[in-house]
């Protein structure tokens, strides 16, 4: 996380001074919590001169990247139990089906 604080704050206002203030959020988006908007915001407005002309467009990339780097929640695969291999299941299905033996068999014989 340090040495990301430090290529962010040389690219927003060329030198490390701003590690301190951007290694907090880079390390709440890498433990999973999110992206802190209201730092980032703060940060953009220190540092960038036109800010103010073009916050909506800031607005809209920080709450991007807060949706992008933010906490995501998901569901747990279906897992069945005691499945008969499908095969065994039902067999009248593959009638007439070659099988994988069958085929190499083919294929070694040309």
């Amino acid at each position: 996380g340090h040495k990301m604080a430090r290529l962010i704050s040389l690219f927003l206002c060329g030198d490390i001074s701003q590690v301190d203030e951007i290694l907090p959020i880079i390390r709440r988006v890498v433990a999973g919590d999110g992206l802190d908007v209201v730092r980032v915001k703060e940060l953009l407005r220190k540092h960038v001169e036109n800010y103010d002309e073009w916050a909506a467009e800031f607005d809209r990339a920080a709450k991007w990247a807060a949706v992008m780097l933010g906490p995501m929640t998901f569901n747990q695969g279906f897992v069945e139990c005691e499945v008969p291999p499908s095969a065994e299941s039902n067999q009248e299905i593959y009638v007439g089906i070659p099988t994988a033996k069958d085929i190499y068999d083919v294929l070694r014989d040309k």
